[in-house]
């Protein structure tokens, strides 16, 4: 904190000593000493503005892809479908509120090193079929569309763009258990780019396209059953009670012993 001194000719008929809002002497009047320490106090307060301005990417014309998500049961054995996910046929078919606020999540990264990748956008599918397969072909779905910020087409310098792709699901059934991860059956080893899908981006047409290493477009996608893991990203999620509300019976309340009457 830096001190001030000044020397003040002492007058028997103006004895006001005039403090600065800020710290510097800037010899401001007082409106410009507000106006000062107001801009500052909001930049402080308030994020700093970020250009969220994005361009829309959609899936490669004249082609159809589709996403086959397995899901992996107790018995160990996987399938496409939701019974595996640990829904029941009734909630299935009757659109139980547990499935409808299910949802996969597609999230796009710059690289797939987890100790220096940068999370490019997210996108959300919440409108489920009752088998989790889905095409994507002329806007089928909500995974047709990619947004991509300015900013980041605009640090590139070739015509394409290799990103990496994670997907996986938001169970709103399974308890503290609520996200499934899934993973590429088409990588061999046990590195963290098994976890991602290879992407290509073409800034030319403004395109995109999941690069299959089977040289088809379908896409296999994985349950991953590692307990360990799905636990750690399990906890990186609060877990509330959504309780509803109980209200009081009656319509006279007693302000002696704080209760409720009917009369």
């Amino acid at each position: 904190m830096s001190i001030i001194k000044e020397q003040i000719l002492y007058n028997n008929l103006d004895n006001h000593i005039k403090f600065n809002l800020s710290s510097s002497d800037n010899f401001y009047s007082y409106q410009q000493e507000i106006d000062s320490l107001t801009n500052l106090n909001a930049n402080d307060v308030l994020n700093p503005v970020i250009d969220s301005e994005k361009c829309k990417f959609k899936y490669q014309p004249n082609s159809t892809m589709l996403l086959k998500f397995n899901f992996y049961n107790s018995s160990g054995i996987y399938g496409n479908n939701f019974l595996n996910a640990g829904f029941t046929l009734n909630e299935i078919n009757k659109n139980n509120n547990n499935f409808l606020n299910s949802f996969f999540i597609l999230e796009f990264y710059d690289t797939y090193d987890i100790n220096i990748q940068t999370k490019i956008f997210t996108n959300y599918l919440t409108k489920l079929d009752t088998q989790p397969l889905y095409e994507i072909s002329n806007n089928s779905n909500q995974f047709f569309y990619f947004y991509i910020p300015l900013s980041f087409i605009n640090s590139q310098t070739g015509t394409t763009i290799t990103g990496y792709t994670k997907f996986s699901f938001y169970n709103a059934k399974n308890g503290n258990d609520r996200i499934n991860l899934f993973y590429n059956n088409t990588i061999n080893n046990d590195t963290p780019e098994k976890m991602f899908f290879k992407t290509l981006l073409n800034l030319t047409g403004k395109t995109w396209n999941i690069i299959s290493n089977n040289n088809n477009n379908n896409i296999l996608i994985y349950e991953y059953n590692n307990n360990d893991y799905k636990n750690k990203i399990n906890e990186t999620f609060t877990q509330f009670n959504n309780v509803k509300q109980v209200f009081p019976n009656g319509n006279t309340f007693n302000y002696a012993n704080g209760s409720y009457s009917t009369t």
